[in-house]
């Protein structure tokens, strides 16, 4: 007959049992907690290997029900993480740094509950990279004519000149030529110079100078840059002040000419004809070739005055062949 009954094994209704939560992993901020997840059937090893429900009672998976690990937070043992100083906010001179303070928690209120919170800025001093601060160039000393302009420089006072000579790669001018002219202005004689002719139309000038403070006299550039024209240094002018002399003299050399035609004509008349070859200053008898020994070359009148009275001009004279 068979058996009626066998005997069988299960853990479909084992309950699973739950250990004690472990502490906090983190003791600021955010951590988990573990605890051991146990099912009571004694049938999960080999050669078995049965398995625990994996639904409670409920219909809720063991995973979700009961959870071996939760989130937590913990703050007994927060402070602060303070971090280095920054570099000076100023290379020459005073100037601030700063350095990171923070809480490991993320919530500055957690460290705080322990102690305040430190200072994250502190002035500083630095003079690694000091450099000197030129001034502009001043006004110019002289108001016409050359004269001299300055400027200044300057390192940080905290620092001192020494600092700056260190980093200095070049020589600084603190003054230098300047010229001025806003002072100047055009001055002319009053009275012209004497007219270039003695008779007719010619030129007559002046002085014209530029001057500054006190009347003394300076270059012409700096009058210049004015707006006011320079005075004319030149003019024309017309005389008649030497047109008498000019007048006889001319009276003269037209007498002379006269004179030396009309004896020529008398002596050529009484002579015979002589050739009129008068560059050689001698007439050759036409007829027997008598020698006339007249001695009418050319006839050269004294020079007339200069045409100027000042620099290079010309003068005339007075040229005639007795012969025509």
């Amino acid at each position: 007959k068979p058996p009626v009954q066998e005997v069988c094994r299960s853990c479909d209704a084992c309950p699973w049992i739950a250990g004690d939560w472990s502490e906090c992993s983190d003791t600021c901020g955010v951590g988990k907690r573990t605890r051991t997840l146990d099912c009571t059937c004694p049938y999960l090893d080999p050669p078995y290997s049965l398995s625990c429900p994996s639904l409670n009672e409920d219909g809720v998976s063991i995973v979700t029900a009961m959870p071996k690990e939760i989130s937590c937070s913990g703050y007994s043992s927060c402070s602060w993480t303070i971090g280095p100083w920054g570099d000076c906010s100023s290379e020459c001179g005073n100037g601030e740094q700063t350095r990171l303070i923070t809480c490991p928690s993320g919530n500055d209120a957690d460290c705080a509950a322990r102690e305040p919170k430190a200072t994250t800025t502190q002035p500083c001093t630095s003079c690694s990279h000091c450099t000197y601060t030129i001034g502009d160039w001043g006004e110019c000393d002289a108001t016409c004519g050359a004269g001299i302009q300055y400027r200044s420089a300057s390192c940080d006072a905290t620092c001192g000149e020494a600092a700056c000579e260190q980093t200095r790669t070049q020589i600084i001018a603190f003054n230098r030529t300047c010229y001025g002219y806003s002072a100047c202005y055009w001055t002319a004689d009053e009275t012209w110079g004497p007219c270039s002719t003695l008779c007719g139309t010619g030129y007559q000038t002046r002085g014209v100078r530029c001057v500054g403070v006190g009347g003394s006299t300076t270059e012409n550039a700096y009058c210049g840059k004015l707006s006011q024209p320079k005075p004319a240094e030149v003019q024309s002018c017309t005389t008649r002040e030497g047109c008498s002399c000019a007048e006889m003299q001319d009276s003269m050399d037209l007498c002379e000419e006269s004179s030396s035609v009309d004896l020529w004509n008398q002596l050529t008349t009484k002579i015979g004809q002589c050739s009129r070859e008068c560059a050689a200053g001698r007439q050759a008898a036409a007829q027997g070739g008598l020698d006339c020994n007249i001695n009418f070359g050319w006839h050269a009148r004294p020079w007339r005055a200069c045409s100027t009275q000042c620099g290079i001009g010309v003068q005339y004279r007075h040229v005639f062949c007795p012969s025509g």
